[in-house]
C-alpha cells in the first residue's frame, strides 16, 4: 500500500534484505530550478523523526551560510557581481524560508496535540488502575461476606441436633476440620485486606463472634461423642483455635 505521496521504490520492505535506512540530505538536494520544499521534505521523512530533518536541515543552513561568508570575504566584488546576476535569487529564499516557518509551526502544533493526548492516556490510565483496584476490593469484601454466610450455614445445616450422631457415625474429625478451617479463613481476612476498618469489615464482627460461639458448643458437644481416638484430633482442633485450654477442660 502506498502513502498519499510520491512512491518510492527504494522503500520496499523486503524480509530478506538489510533493513530500511533514513536517506540523509545531501547537498544536491537543494540544486535544481524545480527544487521544492514540500518535496524534499516528503522524499527524505521516511524512516526518520521530524527532529532528524530539523537537525539536518540546520546543519545544512550553518554550512551554506558558513559558504556564502567565505566567498564574500574571499572576493566580495566577485560576490557582488554574482548577486545582480541572480535572477529571483531573493524571491526563492524568502520562500524556502516561509515555508520553513510554516513547516515548524505545523511540527510545534502537532507536537503541542501529542503532549495533550499523551496526558489525556495518562488520566485515564490512572483511573482505570483505580477503577480495577476498587473492584478487586469489591469483589474481596463480597467473597469475605458470602464465606461467613456459607460458614453459618454449614454449621446450622450439619450440627444440628438431628444430624449430630449422622455426623459423628460418618466422619466427625473432618466435618469439624473443614468448620475450623473456614473459620480460620474469614478471621484472618481483615488482617490482609488493605483497609481493615472497611465498614463492610467492621459490620462482621459480630457475626465472626457468633460464630466463635458457636463452633466452641459444638466442640464440645463432639467432645463428649467421640471415641477417645478422635479426641485427640479435638484437642488439636482447639489449639488451631487458640483455645487449647477449653479443649483440655472439655475432656474432663
Amino acid at each position: 500500500m502506498t502513502d498519499d505521496y510520491n512512491y518510492d521504490e527504494t522503500y520496499v520492505y523486503d524480509s530478506d534484505g538489510p533493513l530500511p535506512v533514513a536517506r540523509e540530505i545531501t547537498r544536491a538536494a537543494f540544486c535544481g530550478d524545480s527544487f521544492d520544499i514540500n518535496n524534499l521534505l516528503t522524499e527524505y521523512h521516511r524512516y526518520q523523526t521530524l527532529e532528524d530533518l530539523r537537525s539536518q536541515l540546520q546543519h545544512w543552513g550553518k554550512t551554506i551560510q558558513q559558504e556564502l561568508v567565505n566567498v564574500i570575504n574571499e572576493d566580495y566584488g566577485d560576490f557582488i557581481e554574482l548577486g545582480q546576476q541572480l535572477d529571483g535569487g531573493v524571491e526563492k529564499v524568502a520562500s524556502v524560508e516561509t515555508s520553513l516557518r510554516s513547516f515548524r509551526s505545523d511540527v510545534n502544533d502537532i507536537k503541542t496535540k501529542l503532549d495533550d493526548d499523551t496526558q489525556l492516556i495518562d488520566g485515564l490510565l490512572s483511573s482505570q488502575r483505580k477503577l480495577s483496584y476498587l473492584e478487586s476490593q469489591i469483589r474481596a469484601l463480597i467473597t469475605y461476606e458470602q464465606k461467613i454466610s456459607d460458614l453459618e450455614l454449614e454449621l446450622v445445616s450439619e450440627f444440628d441436633s438431628e444430624n449430630l450422631r449422622q455426623v459423628l457415625i460418618m466422619n466427625p474429625i473432618l466435618a469439624m476440620r473443614s468448620i475450623v478451617v473456614s473459620y480460620l479463613a474469614v478471621k484472618k481476612f481483615p488482617t490482609v485486606f488493605p483497609q481493615p476498618d472497611h465498614p463492610m469489615i467492621t459490620s462482621q464482627v459480630s457475626r465472626l463472634g457468633n460464630l466463635r460461639t458457636s463452633i466452641n458448643s459444638r466442640m464440645k458437644s463432639l467432645m463428649a461423642e467421640a471415641e477417645p481416638c478422635d479426641k485427640y484430633e479435638l484437642i488439636l482442633l482447639y489449639r488451631h483455635l487458640g483455645e487449647i485450654k477449653e479443649g483440655i477442660k472439655s475432656l474432663k
